[in-house]
């Protein structure tokens, strides 16, 4: 019989240690059960089901998620000297402007990044959604600058002549004008 409980002991020792090796690999801790009985005291209500989620609030419902940040790509090109300007703001407000003009910082590129509150305002005319429904609005002039403005998916192009020009574009370009060396 001590050979027989030996080799039981081993066993249970060998298992022990397996499990807790098992135990070490895994991400989260299981919990230790216990076989001892126990005795709960008795309740005069029914216990209430468990929930995941939190009780409804009396506060006003949460807002639709927000469109994700976009960047814009800006370029003018024409007038009467020809210029060829381009400026890219990133979704965080880094921006990178060049131009390609002969003469000073022609060729060069700059970089800065927008301010919080030119950022938030360049984000809210970027989700309007009148920009979408300026696409296609194009007009020729001599002289004039000519302007390409692409976010996302949407392309809006047109010539700047003083009438006519998309509003919400144009909102943007001024803006960017205003914060940048664009």
């Amino acid at each position: 019989m001590d050979m027989a409980y030996g080799r039981c002991v081993l066993v249970i020792a060998c298992l022990a240690l397996a499990a807790c090796g098992a135990a070490a690999d895994q991400a989260t801790p299981t919990p230790v059960t216990s076989t001892a009985p126990t005795t709960t005291a008795p309740t005069t209500a029914p216990p209430e089901p468990a929930t995941t989620a939190p009780p409804p609030s009396t506060s006003r419902p949460a807002p639709e998620p927000t469109t994700a940040a976009r960047g814009v790509t800006i370029e003018r090109t024409g007038g009467f000297v020809g210029i060829d300007q381009s400026i890219v703001v990133e979704p965080d407000g880094r921006w990178t402007y060049r131009r390609s003009r002969i003469g000073s910082g022609g060729g060069t590129p700059q970089t800065g990044r927008l301010t919080s509150a030119e950022r938030a305002e360049l984000q809210g005319l970027l989700a309007n959604p009148r920009l979408a429904r300026e696409v296609g609005k194009s007009s020729d002039c001599a002289d004039g600058f000519e302007y390409t403005l692409v976010t996302g998916r949407t392309k809006v192009q047109w010539a700047d002549c003083g009438t006519g020009s998309p509003a919400t574009a144009m909102q943007i370009v001024t803006l960017v004008e205003q914060s940048t060396p664009f």
